[in-house]
């Protein structure tokens, strides 16, 4: 008896986890999120065709995110002419 409990103790240690208290199979998953959060997509050029009839570019309204989830808008007032011809290009 003293025998099968002893060789029960010394056998422990091969079956441990490093972190017991860790789930099995969001041990893998905390690693694949932040690959997710690191991957940022650049920002694609936005091409903006103004009505003919456009004269001065008033202001520009930007929606963002913020790292802690609200949603931020700021809007640049510019007040100068333009040429309703020619396109306006967004880029980063």
């Amino acid at each position: 008896m003293r025998t099968a409990l002893m060789l029960a103790m010394l056998s422990l240690p091969l079956f441990a986890r490093e972190n017991p208290f860790k789930a099995l199979q969001k041990e893998n998953l905390a690693e694949a999120s932040m690959s997710q959060i690191n991957k940022v997509e650049p920002l694609p050029t936005i091409t903006i065709t103004p009505p003919v009839e456009s004269v001065k570019i008033k202001k520009i309204t930007i929606e963002y995110q913020s790292i802690d989830g609200m949603k931020i808008k700021k809007t640049y007032d510019i007040e100068k002419c333009m040429d309703p011809l020619k396109t306006i290009k967004v880029s980063q």
